[in-house]
């Protein structure tokens, strides 16, 4: 992605989809590997490559949602189906997504003290990974952005 040759990139988050669902428990890698092949689809800009996005990005909430939308990654897939509604100029559908990634926000700073108490609440063994401070002010910066520069847009 991050050399623009998005066709290898979607070929190789393909690959990564395919190991990511051979593992059932992972269930938030399976979503954030969803939400990257989205993104990466949403660059290449076929109408095709658009459909599949937001397919990928319904997977995405949908496991999030069940798994109580707690992952700090669950903001970045909202605010993601706000960006691909906004790429068709469905702005009524991209509102509706950038408020929940506003409410993400208030929850995120909500999460920050407890993270610091004790760190092991934002453990992932999954990912092998924690959710601390610096993790959930990606998360609100990630958020803020859509809702400063792609909200505003709209309005």
């Amino acid at each position: 992605q991050e050399m623009q040759d998005y066709e290898s990139a979607r070929d190789m988050l393909l690959k990564a989809l395919v190991i990511a669902d051979s593992f059932k428990e992972a269930i938030i890698p399976q979503a954030t590997t969803r939400a990257n092949l989205a993104a990466t689809l949403l660059q290449i800009g076929t109408d095709e490559a658009y459909k599949q996005a937001i397919q990928y990005l319904k997977e995405a909430l949908a496991v999030h949602e069940k798994d109580g939308g707690g992952d700090f990654h669950y903001g970045a897939v909202l605010v993601a189906m706000g960006d691909a509604y906004s790429f068709k100029q469905d702005y009524v559908n991209a509102a509706v997504f950038y408020e929940k990634g506003l409410a993400e926000i208030e929850n995120a700073r909500n999460t920050i003290p407890l993270v610091e108490y004790d760190s092991r609440l934002g453990y992932e063994p999954s990912m092998e990974y924690m959710c601390d401070r610096e993790h959930l002010e990606w998360k609100i910066r990630l958020t803020e952005r859509a809702v400063n520069e792609e909200l505003v847009e709209l309005i």
